[in-house]
């Protein structure tokens, strides 16, 4: 039976990460249960303040298994989704994208929450209405917003119901954002977690 070695998607959502060997036919299930994990992970992390939300996303970051780059590029898939897939369906994309590119599964979950019940409610409007200017639609800031409140209630069959305007102004926009946000999460997670690594190798170096 083929076989697909990987490490396990639900890599820690509470911290270790084990390499093992998953039939192709049940990878399925893998990723519901993945899902279904971080639907509760999410919802943990909305009842935190904003500094303990800033600790969580840092201690996820610099105590994640693999390489900084294997990291990275996870946190960088799930900023990029977040930006510009409708709420309603990122981790059905963002986490069979995860295995397919090879980068970490709970970076590729945790870096879709920029856009979340609470901060949606700001980055829709921003998102739509500065695409739709680029695109040259004339949809002011209130009608944006109006329009973004329907949105957020939508699944995707509802988003695509919207109009031809709106659903180009969010793409639009949301491309925009994941062109600034990715490179900068890319980074920004890659030096966090060398600097971590350093630093507790020269405490470990220290102690011994």
């Amino acid at each position: 039976m083929e076989q697909l070695k990987f490490n396990s998607g639900i890599e820690s959502l509470c911290g270790a990460s084990y390499a093992i060997e998953i039939p192709l036919k049940n990878l399925f299930f893998v990723i519901f249960e993945v899902i279904l994990s971080v639907f509760r992970e999410r919802s943990d992390f909305m009842a935190l303040n904003l500094k303990r939300k800033w600790i969580y996303f840092y201690g996820k970051i610099v105590r994640a298994e693999g390489t900084p780059v294997y990291i990275a590029r996870g946190w960088a898939l799930g900023m990029f989704i977040g930006c510009v897939i409708p709420m309603s369906i990122q981790l059905m994309i963002s986490i069979p994208l995860s295995f397919l590119l090879r980068c970490s599964k709970i970076g590729a979950t945790l870096g879709t929450f920029i856009t979340n019940p609470a901060s949606v409610l700001f980055i829709y409007p921003a998102q739509c209405w500065i695409g739709n200017k680029i695109i040259g639609g004339d949809l002011t800031w209130e009608a944006t917003k109006q329009a973004t409140r329907d949105l957020i209630k939508l699944d995707v069959s509802g988003f695509m119901e919207l109009g031809g305007d709106l659903v180009a102004s969010f793409f639009t926009g949301g491309f925009l954002f994941a062109l600034i946000c990715t490179p900068v999460t890319y980074f920004g997670v890659y030096y966090l977690v060398l600097r971590y690594r350093r630093i507790k190798a020269a405490l470990k170096a220290k102690h011994s």
